[in-house]
């Protein structure tokens, strides 16, 4: 009997999709927002999709909260797919 291995997401796109111009893009970057003055970085998830970051100082009114309370602090905030992470590095 020969065992079966379980395809990834990327391999299964692969079957399904034959225009894959993400194949040509770099999974992940990371750079410094002179207009924000913030960190930022972007990286693909393990179902593709591109996820992005930014990391904001302790004087924002945003630093330390959770991601689910965010929107309790800054009503107006917009953000596409909405916050779905925070940590609080330092």
């Amino acid at each position: 009997m020969t065992k079966q291995t379980e395809l990834t997401t990327r391999e299964k796109l692969k079957l399904l999709v034959t225009d894959r111009p993400w194949d040509n893009e770099p999974d992940d970057a990371e750079w410094f927002d002179e207009d924000t003055k913030y960190m930022c970085q972007i990286r693909r998830n393990v179902n593709l999709s591109l996820c992005g970051y930014v990391g904001i100082p302790k004087s924002h009114p945003l630093w330390g909260v959770k991601y689910d309370e965010a929107y309790d602090y800054i009503q107006e905030l917009n953000v596409h797919g909405g916050l779905t992470y925070s940590v609080r590095l330092s």
